[in-house]
């Protein structure tokens, strides 16, 4: 079998033709592997090379280095095949087509170019985690990063459930990473300080201003004095809410509980249930139909359990 690269950066004839032949050995215990030239200069490259570095032949160069900052390492001897071969370290992205000055990571022209999305999702992700991690105030117990997470997994799941495409589940997942993200300055009216997070931080990322209005209305609607009004938003307030139908919400409330000791108000323990119960059955309820599901059955039953724990803390202090 024959293997051409044939494209890299729109030109076709990015590689000098080389033959690599793929096959099986062995009759009883197969093995597959690969030989020819093209494996013999790879495998040279990568020997010779400094750990961390990446090296290109002189054929690649030629193609790559409008785009890529590159520095001659000399020639390099083949074994096997003999002779030898022109090789270069690739160092970074130009400036022109990176994200950054270091030339790490692409920007959204160059990755259209490179035949990938506009948007850069991982290395966005990676940023705001990373952000997450290190600035959320240590004494914040339920508005953690590991919450954060939380509803970008239950964003997914409901996502997929009510037949959302890829491309607002991107939407879904960026505001998701980033609804809570004000509570790195302030807990109050934190929401429209991660609007202004996302408004900055997401045409770098190759973020339409299209899907950055969509992502903003999205966290927007998690405010407790907006309604969502479109399933992705319906979804995102889902996501958010979603343990309150979940085995382990008594968990999650204490947690809750103890941030708000913190950072709005102590309760007893019958002010405590009550405050749960107006939450859960006048202020809270679910949009979609997967919410209402696969969660309302678990929060009515959650209500029940709180009802039932109030009447004997009322009956305790009558005694």
């Amino acid at each position: 079998m024959l293997w051409r690269p044939n494209q890299i950066l729109g030109n076709p004839n990015w590689f000098n033709m080389r033959v690599l032949v793929a096959g099986i050995i062995g009759s009883s215990k197969y093995n597959f592997d690969v030989w020819g030239d093209t494996v013999n200069i790879a495998a040279r490259a990568e020997a010779s090379t400094k750990s961390g570095s990446i090296s290109v032949t002189a054929p690649i160069f030629k193609e790559i280095e409008p785009y890529f900052v590159l520095d001659p390492r000399g020639t390099v001897d083949i074994l096997k095949r003999g002779g030898t071969i022109d090789m270069f370290y690739l160092k970074s992205i130009k400036r022109e087509f990176g994200m950054y000055p270091e030339g790490n990571a692409p920007n959204s022209e160059f990755r259209v170019k490179c035949g990938l999305t506009p948007v850069d999702f991982k290395n966005l992700r990676t940023h705001i985690v990373n952000q997450l991690k290190s600035l959320l105030p240590y004494d914040l117990t339920y508005h953690t990063l590991s919450h954060t997470l939380d509803v970008e997994k239950s964003v997914i799941r409901y996502a997929n459930l009510e037949g959302v495409d890829k491309a607002d589940q991107l939407l879904l997942r960026t505001a998701a990473l980033y609804h809570d993200a004000g509570f790195m300055l302030r807990y109050h009216k934190n929401e429209d300080l991660s609007i202004g997070m996302v408004k900055h931080a997401l045409p770098r990322y190759g973020y339409s201003a299209e899907q950055v209005e969509k992502i903003c209305n999205i966290i927007n609607a998690t405010k407790r004095s907006v309604e969502p009004e479109n399933l992705l938003e319906k979804i995102m307030c889902d996501a958010d809410h979603d343990y309150l139908g979940r085995p382990e919400y008594h968990i999650v409330a204490k947690k809750l509980r103890e941030e708000l000791a913190i950072y709005e108000q102590t309760f007893t323990e019958t002010e405590w249930v009550q405050f749960q119960l107006d939450f859960l059955e006048h202020q809270h309820h679910y949009y979609t139909e997967t919410a209402n599901n696969i969660r309302l059955l678990s929060k009515t039953a959650r209500i029940l359990e709180l009802k039932k724990q109030f009447k004997s803390l009322e009956k305790t202090m009558n005694e």
